[in-house]
């Protein structure tokens, strides 16, 4: 299967990060918008990364994390700098 332009250039994949959370000026969100219509293969694309963006938006609504994860989740983050910080001196 041939790559679409989101997967070979950053730049593109920037641009459909943006467009996906609406962070795209009027001009620029129309101007991708016939990108992806004089492109087949990066429109279907663009759909499968809005379907799983929107599966993946109602599966997190029905997870919840343990009591006490943020903090430990902190704390395992604080531990592993503090260990990179001296691995590097």
């Amino acid at each position: 299967m041939e790559k679409t332009d989101f997967e070979r250039d950053e730049v593109m994949m920037a641009f459909l990060c943006d467009y996906i959370d609406g962070e795209l000026s009027e001009s620029e969100k129309k101007s991708f918008e016939s990108y992806l219509m004089e492109h087949p293969g990066s429109m279907k694309y663009a759909r499968k990364v809005i379907a799983g963006r929107k599966a993946l938006q109602q599966f997190g609504k029905k997870i919840k994390a343990r009591p006490g994860f943020e903090a430990r989740l902190a704390l395992r983050i604080a531990m592993d700098n503090d260990r990179q910080r001296t691995l590097s001196h």
